[in-house]
């Protein structure tokens, strides 16, 4: 289905092209702006690495008032960002007459606003280019993926060597925004920590979580690799290993827990934590393990100690950048294969670019992290 969507956004795309036909203009950006909207639909490993630029944003443009559009499923993490006026959780349906009836009331209500500025972080989707011009505001910042950029005023061609920080980074740089990136420092909730507290009392403990998001499952290293792998650190370390995940991966941490050894050592607290509790569950973590997926960049921002599978998706794009991290990946031939530039489709090597030696991982953890 997410393969279909996104073809039909390229698709439709082009057919918007030569319909608006829209002229190529470069506005010149105003010292005063009232209001700006900022854009980001897929992926809260995304929204975690943008939320230090909005700040960026306000700094720059201190009298505006900041809207941010973002999927339903993202709901929760960006609800206290202090920089935001306004969130608006964009329900995503398989329903393309749902998702275009929606758009274009948000469009209505955007308009009668009154946009100065969007900023458009979206790297997957090219609707979102049309959406922000359609807003008609007269400055509008994003990525030129294929045809985009005449929908923009300002826009960059994307870099797909870089990280995607540096990327997000750029468009505000459009905008005289002079920064050097670094993760947001998550300040300790105390009612989220109690909670947490309630629930896990091992003082020292290590998290795997076997899952991604639903957008690209192909990204999950095999449950047998889980299995093997935390069997290693149980015996090894003599740590608890807590499994997470989200309601819907439950299924894949119970098989792989009826294959722990030791099962007294695997707790399963999928599904428990909302994200602000995830945070201060992350933050007692000896280890965190995990697939290329949004909470890496979490743990990574705490600063705990991070391991990273790779396969689909490049290393140098969406690595963590904390320097105690690891990252495992193989280079296959045909990796990688997700993105902006490529439409997802089933694997014909039975994602042999995931196929590691829990051995060899467990060898590299011991020596940069335990030794």
């Amino acid at each position: 289905m997410f393969n279909f969507l996104r073809r039909l956004d390229n698709f439709s795309v082009r057919w918007v092209f030569f319909v608006l036909n829209p002229p190529k203009v470069t506005n010149k950006i105003p010292e005063v702006v009232r209001e700006i909207l900022c854009i980001k639909l897929w992926g809260l490993g995304n929204l975690i690495l943008i939320y230090p630029l909005i700040d960026q944003l306000k700094i720059r443009f201190p009298q505006a008032r900041i809207t941010f559009i973002t999927f339903h499923f993202n709901r929760g993490f960006l609800d206290d960002h202090q920089s935001l006026h306004r969130i608006v959780y964009f329900k995503f349906s398989v329903n393309v007459f749902r998702i275009v009836a929606q758009a274009f009331a948000l469009l209505k209500e955007l308009r009668a606003a009154k946009i100065d500025l969007v900023v458009n972080f979206e790297t997957f989707n090219n609707a979102s280019a049309v959406f922000s011009y359609l807003t008609k505001a007269p400055v509008r910042v994003g990525l030129n993926n294929r045809h985009e950029k005449r929908f923009y005023t300002h826009y960059i061609n994307r870099d797909y060597q870089a990280h995607i920080t540096e990327v997000f980074s750029d468009l505000l740089r459009v905008l005289d925004i002079k920064f050097c990136y670094a993760y947001h420092s998550f300040p300790v909730k105390e009612h989220a920590r109690q909670t947490v507290q309630q629930i896990v009392k091992d003082q020292s403990y290590i998290c795997f979580h076997p899952g991604t998001s639903v957008n690209f499952s192909g990204r999950r290293s095999r449950e047998e690799y889980f299995v093997n792998l935390a069997n290693l650190c149980i015996q090894k370390f003599g740590l608890p290993v807590y499994f997470t995940g989200a309601d819907k991966e439950q299924l894949i941490i119970a098989r792989i827990m009826e294959k722990v050894c030791d099962k007294s050592k695997a707790v399963d607290v999928s599904g428990r934590f909302t994200i602000a509790e995830l945070i201060e569950f992350l933050r007692g973590c000896k280890l965190f393990v995990a697939n290329d997926t949004g909470p890496v960049h979490l743990a990574a921002s705490l600063k705990v100690n991070t391991v990273v599978m790779f396969g689909p998706n490049l290393p140098q794009r969406y690595r963590p950048l904390n320097q105690n991290s690891l990252v495992f990946y193989k280079g296959s031939a045909c990796s990688p294969c997700m993105g902006a530039e490529f439409l997802t489709q089933a694997c014909r090597n039975q994602y042999q670019c995931l196929d590691f030696d829990p051995q060899e991982t467990f060898a590299q953890i011991s020596k940069k992290f335990f030794e």
